[in-house]
């Protein structure tokens, strides 16, 4: 209960910095796919794929590619390391500038697992470093290279509880969650808040092999600036696939 209540109070931290003014609207649509390849009964390859757009224009936002190896180590823990590459088009959907922004985030992760009675808890704590390609000064080229800009932290909550259980293994789920994103480095100068993540939805468990999900996400992201935000309301969908190796059959 002492991590439950350290990682509330963690997230209630990020409540004030809510009531700041110069907000921007946006609406988007997330789309994850993520692949758990289990090698065997301590380790597991993870696989996700990930489509975010916004929904009035239809462009792109973001693609995310992610991969990591993730080890069992008992107790309710475990940890991850991988890599993943983002894209990211401008934040203005109406924007006449194409240029996409290749960025490199190598990262590690540990995870808790809690269970009281039907209530599973989730903590996440997550460091990525992050590299962005380098770009011209009017952000309509890229030019080689990649520069290190900030590690970031992550702090994820989340708790999934069953409403409704069916025939064959078939569990329909409530899933809500919060996570908070600070960054660190000599390049933070206004936005050691980087952003906050809400999500509410619903989690249909149809196997052991496949689970779909869908949800409402709130981001509220703070610029560079310190003083401009983000707030996003998106609608997301995901598509959980597991797959067992021959040493785990």
């Amino acid at each position: 209960m002492k991590k439950l209540f350290v990682g509330i109070s963690l997230l209630l931290l990020c409540g004030i910095l809510f009531a700041q003014k110069q907000v921007e609207h946006q609406q988007l649509m997330w789309y994850a796919y993520q692949n758990t390849l289990k090698i065997d009964s301590s380790w597991s390859l993870v696989t996700e794929l990930h489509e975010r757009r916004f929904r009035n224009p239809d462009v792109q936002h973001q693609l995310l590619l992610r991969t990591r190896i993730q080890r069992d180590l008992g107790s309710g823990w475990d940890m991850g390391a991988g890599m993943c590459v983002s894209f990211q088009s401008p934040n203005d959907p109406a924007t006449e500038i194409d240029v996409v922004l290749p960025e490199l985030r190598p990262h590690l992760e540990f995870n808790f697992h809690q269970k009281i009675k039907l209530l599973n808890i989730d903590h996440r704590y997550k460091a990525e470093a992050r590299f962005f390609h380098h770009v011209n000064s009017t952000f309509t080229d890229l030019e080689d290279g990649y520069e290190y800009g900030t590690i970031r932290f992550r702090y994820r909550l989340q708790f999934f509880y069953p409403i409704l259980r069916l025939k064959e293994q078939k569990t329909l789920r409530v899933r809500f969650g919060d996570e908070l994103m600070v960054n660190l480095g000599e390049n933070i100068v206004h936005n050691f808040f980087d952003q906050n993540r809400l999500f509410a939805g619903l989690n249909m468990v149809f196997s052991q092999v496949i689970t779909l999900e869908a949800g409402y996400i709130n981001w509220f992201q703070q610029q560079k600036s310190g003083v401009n935000y983000y707030n996003r309301d998106i609608l997301a969908v995901a598509l959980y696939h597991s797959i067992k190796s021959k040493r785990t059959l």
